[in-house]
C-alpha cells in the first residue's frame, strides 16, 4: 500500500485552519499509512501516534543555513528512504519542497 508524508509547520496541537485541515486528511488516509513531519510543539514532546498517523516533531528551520527550509529536505528525504514513502503532501509555506523531490 503506497505511504503518504505530510510536511507541515503547523499540525495540532497547534492552532490554525491549516493545521486543522492536514489533520483531516491524515485521518482520511487509510490506516497505518500517514506520517506527518511537523515542528515540535510545547504541548508535546518529541514524535509518537495520534491515532493511526505517526507524528515525527522536529526543528524544521535552520537558524544557520539559507534558506532556512533547505535544513528540511535531508530530514525529508531520510524519511522518504526510512518508510518507503510513495506521496509527499506539503503544507502551506512548504510548497516549494515538492519540487525538490
Amino acid at each position: 500500500m503506497l505511504r503518504h508524508l505530510i510536511v507541515t509547520l503547523e499540525y495540532p496541537p497547534h492552532h490554525g485552519g491549516v493545521g486543522r485541515y492536514l489533520a483531516g486528511v491524515a485521518d482520511h488516509l487509510p490506516q497505518g499509512t500517514a506520517t506527518v513531519l511537523t515542528i515540535p510543539s510545547s504541548d508535546k514532546a518529541g514524535s509518537g501516534r495520534t491515532g493511526s498517523v505517526s507524528v515525527v516533531r522536529q526543528q524544521l528551520l535552520s537558524a544557520r543555513i539559507w534558506p532556512r527550509w533547505l535544513f528540511m529536505i535531508a530530514k525529508i528525504r531520510r524519511l522518504v528512504r526510512r518508510d518507503s514513502i510513495g506521496i509527499l503532501h506539503a503544507g502551506r509555506k512548504c510548497g516549494a519542497l515538492g519540487q525538490a523531490f
